[in-house]
């Protein structure tokens, strides 16, 4: 028997008025009838938030980074609640060299999840590659609050802690990074760190070499070692590991950049410096790491005469370079006017005669970077009275903070105390201590306030070999990342000379000394004598051999600071003539430092 077709709905027919019972009846029974809706156009399946994320995944780990971002942030619209997404937004950013573009998305990921340690940390990852390293601090310490264990975050807060010169509180947190390190060779190696934050490099390096012994082909240890061994003095040694990491892993852009920071490149490199360039051109090395290749191969190249080469290569990290930190020229306008209204030329002499001896001990050092103030400090370190700082970050990160010409006097007493302190821990039994950040130049007038007393030495150097120096060297501090764009170097260069006009007018002529980078080359007992006599020490003749100086180094002139006194970085811009564009305008005759 065949089954019964299925019902269909039909349309009531008109059965004339009701009766109230049929009418009862009637409407219970359409109470039980099914409602057909009316036909509606097919729709798209809806959009799942977990087959997004998976896709945003996949396209990570496939190293397209810039097309993942867009598949996680439709994953936030669609699940706006879920903190983990917009994490994986910023440490995409971060990873394609966009730390500003992280801040959003991490802070977004912080205020879902306040607990969510990575998050901070990423944050504060992002805040230190933007040069605002004290807030980056403050993140870090609250993902070590979250997350105690997280031996990362331990670590980079030791290195921003170290790069303060506060020693405590560096090798504090190496040392919770050791303990919350996931394998004995990490102990070893944060041990290290916290051994090296408190200057007993021998200790560190014995410690470093107990971690080659257990894992003798472990890149980053040996590394490390390599920098160390630069930093004294003992090339052979860190070309040795820096070229054992290269064989290793040619992506690793630091050991490059090392390398032939501290060696001469020759013919018996072409192998090496192809391998270089074509990491150089793999997106997923991440920007950094094609920045470091980049100077590194230009570095190379110049080394070998080949300067159109290293040009090339030069403007490739240098656009790179931009792009991470473009200069923000009407914000730094407005830094120096503000720092000129708030420290004026009619307030010269203040300091020095409240000083009654505060802060007389502190030398500073100062001028554009890659003027020379590495050798001025390593000839005044030479001297047994003085003890040599390095470049401290105590004022780039408190200088901003004094700004405010409405700042109370207390303020500046408070800073000026904290500095003093600073330099008691660097050289307790010292006459004098260097501060060599060059950077310092930017605030003069709050430090003339804050540690009356002080005396400034300003070291000038031909402009157009400045300007090619600094297009040409990654340097350390990230504040320096701008110099990418030529124009925008120039402009730099241009309000760093009207600031020091500024100060110059502002300071008696017995705090404020200058040398000039070529007249110390050219005469250097004479300008040698004349620095110490400003700096109120007595003859010496080791001030004369900077090159025998033990101290570490660890700046961009690491090589320069072991060598004798020579004349070969005069000049070096003519190498570069035909490519200098708008640099060009920075050539003799006007080459004398400041006016």
């Amino acid at each position: 028997m065949a089954e019964n077709p299925p019902q269909r709905p039909v349309a009531r027919p008109d059965l004339g008025p009701l009766t109230p019972a049929a009418r009862g009846l009637a409407d219970a029974a359409a109470a039980f009838r099914p409602v057909i809706a009316p036909a509606r156009p097919p729709q798209p399946p809806r959009e799942s938030a977990r087959a997004v994320l998976a896709q945003a995944v996949r396209l990570r780990e496939a190293g397209q980074i810039a097309q993942s971002i867009l598949h996680f942030e439709r994953a936030a619209s669609l699940d706006p609640g879920n903190a983990l997404i917009p994490l994986d937004i910023g440490t995409a950013y971060i990873a394609l060299g966009q730390p500003e573009r992280a801040l959003a998305p991490l802070i977004r990921a912080a205020e879902i999840d306040p607990g969510l340690a990575r998050a901070h940390f990423h944050l504060g990852l992002a805040l230190e590659r933007l040069g605002r390293e004290g807030e980056a601090m403050t993140a870090l310490e609250r993902a070590v609050a979250c997350a105690p264990k997280l031996a990362e975050a331990h670590r980079r807060l030791g290195a921003l802690y170290h790069s303060w010169r506060n020693t405590p509180l560096a090798a504090r947190a190496y040392r919770a990074a050791a303990a919350a390190a996931r394998s004995r060779v990490e102990a070893l190696r944060d041990t290290a760190l916290a051994f090296r934050a408190e200057d007993d490099i021998d200790t560190a390096l014995a410690l470093l070499r107990r971690a080659q012994a257990l894992r003798p082909a472990d890149p980053e240890v040996a590394e490390m070692i390599a920098g160390i061994m630069a930093e004294r003095g003992e090339f052979a040694e860190a070309e040795r590991l820096y070229r054992f990491v290269l064989q290793q892993d040619p992506r690793r852009a630091a050991s490059a950049l090392g390398l032939f920071s501290i060696a001469r490149a020759s013919a018996a490199d072409d192998p090496l410096l192809e391998r270089l360039a074509a990491e150089a051109g793999r997106p997923e090395i991440g920007s950094q790491g094609r920045m470091l290749l980049g100077f590194a191969l230009g570095r190379a190249h110049e080394q070998r005469g080949e300067f159109a080469i290293a040009m090339r290569h030069f403007d490739a990290a240098n656009a790179i370079r931009a792009a991470i930190a473009p200069l923000d020229r009407a914000a730094l306008s407005t830094q120096v006017e503000r720092l000129i209204e708030a420290f004026p030329a009619a307030q010269a002499g203040r300091g020095a005669r409240a000083a009654n001896g505060t802060g007389e001990r502190a030398i500073f050092i100062l001028g554009l970077p890659r003027s020379g103030t590495t050798l001025v400090e390593q000839i005044l370190s030479s001297h047994p009275a003085v003890a040599g700082g390095g470049e401290l970050g105590f004022w780039p990160q408190r200088g901003p903070q004094l700004l405010d010409s409405r700042a109370e006097d207390a303020a500046f007493a408070s800073a000026g105390a904290e500095y003093c302190a600073l330099l008691a821990r660097i050289g307790p039994e010292a006459r004098r201590i260097t501060d060599k950040n060059p950077f310092n130049f930017n605030w003069i007038g709050p430090i003339s306030r804050a540690v009356p007393g002080a005396r400034f030495v300003h070291v000038r150097r031909s402009l157009i070999d400045t300007a090619v120096s600094l297009y040409t060297t990654l340097l350390v501090s990230r504040r320096t990342f701008f110099v990418g764009d030529r124009e925008d170097l120039l402009f730099w260069i241009d309000t760093y000379r009207r600031l020091m006009r500024h100060w110059r007018a502002l300071l008696p002529p017995e705090r404020l000394l200058e040398v000039d980078y070529e007249a110390l080359i050219g005469d250097r007992e004479g300008e040698t004598r004349r620095l110490l006599a400003f700096c109120g020490l007595e003859w010496d003749e080791a001030c004369l051999y900077p090159e025998r100086n033990r101290r570490a180094v660890a700046t961009a002139s690491v090589w320069q600071a072991r060598q004798p006194v020579y004349r070969g970085s005069i000049g070096r811009w003519r190498n570069y003539a035909p490519w200098l564009g708008p640099l060009a305008k920075l050539t003799p005759p006007e080459t004398g430092g400041v006016d």
